[in-house]
């Protein structure tokens, strides 16, 4: 879950960007165990920012675009999460945060 900073296009933009990239990561890592999880969940974060700053450099009117970002896998019955900016993830259990 990605959510543009700012105001019009270059949000929109930004978490587009931002999710897509983060997928593409995801999808075709080989994740085996909990290090990995981590390792590409901070490596898909990282790629994502490479690729709004990339896209911001070669497009003037997409300067200073953000997102704040929320993204989790699942391994073994266990949630990863990992964020960037002000996204935030609540455990909910039967009906109580």
């Amino acid at each position: 879950m990605a959510d543009g900073i700012g105001h019009g296009a270059k949000e929109r933009v930004a978490s587009k960007l931002a999710v897509e990239s983060v997928y593409k990561e995801l999808i075709n890592a080989d994740i085996i165990d909990e290090d990995e999880i981590l390792y590409y969940l901070e490596a898909a974060f990282q790629q994502a920012n490479a690729e709004l700053r990339r896209n911001a450099a070669e497009d003037p009117s997409l300067s200073h675009m953000a997102a704040s970002m929320l993204a989790g896998a699942i391994a073994q019955n266990r949630l990863y999460l990992a964020y960037v900016g002000d996204c935030c993830a609540y455990l909910v259990r039967n009906g109580v945060a």
